[in-house]
C-alpha cells in the first residue's frame, strides 16, 4: 500500500503532481501514482520476530532441565 512517504507533491502550472521518491515516475493522478508503487516497488515487507538465547549475568546461555536453550522473542 502506498502511502505519503513513498511519493512527494508538488505542482506544475498550478496542476498537482505526484512523484515517486523511489525512481524518477511523476504523475498527475493519485491512484496512478499508488498503482505505480504497489507494482513497481511493490508493498514492504511485514518484520518478523527474532528470537533472541536469554543469558544470565555471567554470559552463560540458559537451559531448561532438559538442556534445551532459552529464547525471548523480540519483535
Amino acid at each position: 500500500m502506498a502511502t505519503k512517504k513513498d511519493y512527494k507533491i508538488g505542482y506544475w502550472k498550478g496542476i498537482k503532481k505526484y512523484a515517486c521518491k523511489l525512481c524518477a515516475f511523476d504523475t498527475f493522478d493519485l491512484d496512478e501514482m499508488k498503482k505505480h508503487i504497489t507494482n513497481v516497488h511493490g508493498s514492504p515487507k511485514p518484520k518478523q520476530p527474532k528470537e533472541v538465547e536469554i543469558k544470565d549475568r555471567f554470559g552463560q546461555t540458559l537451559t531448561d532441565s532438559k538442556g534445551n536453550k532459552l529464547y525471548k522473542t523480540i519483535k
